[in-house]
């Protein structure tokens, strides 16, 4: 049974006497709907900066807890300690929110028993962690999985606000011969510096950049409008076609397609990856008719 507000506060005045942080989220626009009496650090309308970080967390637990309908826990740092993070669903007035609970376990036995208590350790092992669920391995940004839960969400923000949002589909133009002349540790190196040129180009903190795999990746560019998403794949193109990979001393040159896509009204996750998608084979079936390096069709 949905519980009131007023109910639920006063659970979580109790809980302020044993967790550090006790507050509601609204994990889809990142913010604080009330903070617990005797919360341990400051109190933010934002919740991402009690981790003091300038954007959302990728590992958002309060997020996955809505949408996985369960309590779920991760581990984070706060203050230089090591702090857990409990996220519980919560449903009020039809609307979906979650409460989260920190607490400092550094010196805890919960932590003693993950592993050895000291600084460097367990926050080494926390960031590898963190790391470990959302991006990918071998290029270091957001992996499929971070699509899938991220990319409804920025739907949803964009439905809300109106906002203008595109969505790039992009790859490297015959990538399977790069494997096939240098090897693949070669088509590995070549994967990370590519990705790496593609985070430069990102416009803003609430932009991203994911593999989807292969040597196909995504970019969600967030409140950038048509002509803002032409300029940005032109100057994508621009820096792949001049860009000279290295491996084992060895320069590779290569260079990149893109299909984009404008989100528009009622175009669900499953749609927008396919349009994008699309339309970057309709780019690299038209490479004689080359922007720069690659055709950017669909913008």
């Amino acid at each position: 049974m949905e519980k009131s507000l007023d109910d639920v506060k006063r659970v979580l005045d109790v809980l302020s006497d044993i967790y550090d942080v006790v507050r509601i989220v609204d994990p889809i626009f990142n913010k604080v709907i009330y903070n617990g009496h005797n919360s341990k650090v400051p109190p933010s309308t934002v919740c991402y900066n009690v981790l003091e970080k300038n954007k959302f967390c990728s590992n958002c637990i309060a997020l996955r807890a809505l949408s996985e309908n369960k309590t779920l826990i991760k581990f984070e740092i706060l203050n230089n300690e090591c702090c857990m993070v409990t996220g519980i669903p919560f449903l009020y007035k039809g609307g979906r929110y979650a409460i989260e609970l920190l607490q400092d376990i550094t010196h805890k036995s919960v932590w003693n028993s993950v592993i050895s208590n000291t600084e460097e350790n367990f926050t080494e092992a926390i960031l590898r962690l963190n790391d470990s669920l959302f991006k990918d391995i071998l290029t270091d940004v957001f992996n499929r999985r971070f699509i899938n839960e991220r990319l409804p969400v920025e739907i949803f923000k964009q439905s809300i606000s109106d906002f203008p949002a595109c969505l790039f589909m992009i790859d490297i133009n015959y990538f399977k011969r790069i494997n096939d002349t240098y090897g693949h540790q070669s088509g590995d190196a070549v994967l990370q510096q590519f990705a790496s040129a593609l985070k430069e180009k990102i416009p803003n903190s609430t932009s991203w950049v994911a593999r989807y795999g292969g040597d196909e990746f995504l970019i969600y560019l967030d409140q950038v409008t048509r002509g803002q998403a032409q300029i940005i794949a032109t100057k994508i193109c621009r820096n792949i076609d001049q860009y000279s990979f290295n491996s084992e001393n060895r320069i590779i040159k290569t260079t990149c397609s893109i299909g984009a896509c404008m989100l528009q009204k009622d175009m669900d996750m499953a749609a927008w990856i396919k349009t994008a998608d699309k339309n970057l084979y309709i780019a690299k079936s038209k490479r004689e008719d080359k922007i720069i390096c690659g055709i950017m069709h669909g913008i």
